[in-house]
């Protein structure tokens, strides 16, 4: 939250040393942020060397020196944000790449890229030249994730676009739709710190555009939880002085007393039949104390529970859950799936049921696709034939319900990488790091020649992870590899012959 009074305005960047009040400013913001936190035992002594800094501010750059040198330097640098349609199967708004440094030159945001001047803001809403650099610059980008961002989408969205320049921003649309945005943004780099090998960088601020100046404001209202206040920390104007606390009017002092006076209940879990929300009556016929009832009691306690079994089982769905969702629990146990991906799974299959999509086939086989899907999305894969041997169902039958649940839940299929398998299989054979670094190192080597086109994800990890093995003398369990990946000795023997004679090792 920013004050309404100071605004929260940090400094003004190119005024730095001629304001004292501004350096005090970063003083008090360098010493309270988290950005510190990190830094240890050498704390005290970073801030220490901050009370008599002195603050330079030379062709677009702030140096805050101290007595034992250069603590840092705030710059600012430039960002491409990109809006998430372009193809993401990942959460997020957008997606973030770096776009070249920022400079200050006869008053006006200068972009360079490498030494190589781009366009300045002000600039770039009219220059057409500028705007066909920035494309082509997006073009070549070799950071430019092509399994989260479609290239082609995304230049043909570029084409003849709506653009507005708003002080420190350029906004792209197109159809009255967003884009990217560049913006500028203000970095801290740390230097010299004796408990960090290289510079650190942190982002400082919100950056903005004023009167040909460029101004950093920083979220500087926090509540105070004791007094009920809002304060600015910046120029100490109570906002708010009447807050209400939400929280328990009780206090605790351990885990288990908390538990213990909590009135609500936990997390919804979509695991659980009931999704943790209905009061269970259990089946030991007790009271609070530990006592037993009479049996007037016991047969109303049992009519009671017979309610309850069958008001859960009332419909289809009900009783397809009932059978489903401890199905899943059985198998992501057998598989060794967390808890995170099994809710994933569960909120799937109740989607599917609830729109019909289970009906005419055999609940264990859509519950292994399911599986299968979320843990390859997850990166966390699982194949078919593990799958298929823990369900009791055959791989035949659960491949043709992988592809029903996403043509129907219109799913796109998630790639499947062959790091994940390389990573799963190296922790469940139990090889060394090295073994596995190696692995990766030859995976890299091998996708520059193409070997990898193709071929089954699973067997390709599994060769690799045995050349790996070999180069650096480490032995490992064979037999359980086969097992895991799910091809025979000889198939493992020709794609490792294969890596290796076009790789030359």
């Amino acid at each position: 939250m920013r004050c309404p009074e100071c605004k929260g305005i940090l400094f003004v960047f190119d005024q730095i040393d001629k304001e004292k009040a501004q350096q005090n400013a970063i003083k008090r913001y360098l010493k309270n942020t988290c950005m510190l936190n990190d830094l240890g035992s050498k704390r005290g002594n970073l801030s220490a060397n901050l009370e008599e800094a002195k603050y330079v501010y030379e062709d677009g750059t702030i140096e805050i020196k101290g007595k034992n040198g250069i603590i840092g330097n705030l710059t600012l640098k430039s960002d491409i944000k990109i809006d998430k349609r372009y193809g993401c199967q990942s959460g997020g708004d957008a997606f973030i790449y770096p776009l070249g440094e920022v400079r200050f030159e006869n008053s006006k945001t200068k972009i360079y890229d490498k030494d190589e001047y781009l366009f300045t803001l002000e600039e770039f809403s009219q220059d057409k030249e500028k705007q066909t650099m920035l494309w082509e610059i997006l073009d070549s980008k070799k950071n430019l994730d092509k399994n989260i961002i479609d290239k082609v989408t995304l230049l043909k969205d570029l084409k003849e676009p709506e653009i507005s320049n708003e002080g420190s921003e350029i906004l792209v649309k197109k159809e009255n739709r967003a884009i990217l945005l560049i913006y500028l943004k203000c970095v801290f780099t740390l230097k010299n710190s004796p408990n960090l090998e290289e510079e650190k960088i942190f982002s400082v601020g919100f950056t903005e555009k004023a009167n040909n100046n460029i101004q950093i404001f920083y979220e500087s209202a926090f509540p105070d939880v004791k007094t009920g206040e809002i304060v600015c920390s910046n120029c100490g104007t109570i906002i708010d002085s009447e807050m209400i606390d939400t929280g328990a009017e009780w206090r605790s002092f351990d885990s288990g007393q908390k538990e213990k006076r909590s009135r609500a209940s936990g997390a919804i879990k979509d695991a659980k039949v009931s999704k943790g929300l209905t009061t269970e009556i259990d089946r030991y016929d007790r009271d609070a104390k530990g006592g037993g009832f009479e049996v007037e009691r016991k047969v109303e306690l049992y009519r009671m529970r017979r309610l309850q079994t069958r008001s859960r089982m009332s419909d289809s769905v009900g009783r397809n859950l009932s059978i489903a969702l401890p199905e899943l629990d059985r198998m992501c146990s057998l598989l060794d799936i967390g808890e995170t991906i099994k809710e994933d799974c569960a909120h799937l299959y109740r989607q599917a049921v609830d729109k019909g999509f289970v009906k005419g086939r055999s609940i264990e086989s859509i519950i292994g696709a399911i599986i299968c899907y979320v843990t390859r999305k997850k990166g966390e894969p699982r194949t078919l034939e593990e799958i298929g041997e823990k369900s009791g169902i055959s791989k035949k039958e659960i491949g043709r319900s992988y592809k029903h649940i996403l043509k129907s839940m219109n799913l796109k299929p998630p790639r499947t990488n062959v790091e994940d398998y390389i990573a799963l299989y190296a922790s469940k054979i139990g090889i060394s790091n090295t073994a596995e670094e190696e692995a990766q190192k030859i995976l890299n080597e091998a996708k520059k020649y193409g070997i990898t086109a193709g071929r089954g994800p699973s067997g390709v990890a599994g060769a690799i992870i045995s050349l790996a093995c070999e180069q650096i003398g480490e032995e490992f369990p064979k037999k359980e590899l086969l097992y895991l990946v799910g091809i025979t000795i000889s198939t493992l023997h020709s794609r490792h012959e294969e890596i290796k004679n076009k790789l030359k090792l």
